[in-house]
């Protein structure tokens, strides 16, 4: 048994906002998504 836990964390280039005009409902389905396909569920997912 083994626990694989990921943290990411996007740092844009001189602090200007990276997820706009909708990228970060996107980002948030795809997630969504992977986690169907691969049958694991995440604790949450925050952007």
């Amino acid at each position: 048994m083994f626990s694989c836990q990921y943290h990411l964390i996007f740092t844009p280039k001189y602090r200007r906002r990276v997820f706009v005009n909708g990228i970060d409902k996107r980002l948030k389905e795809l997630i969504m998504e992977k986690e169907e396909d691969y049958g694991y569920k995440g604790p949450y997912v925050i952007i």
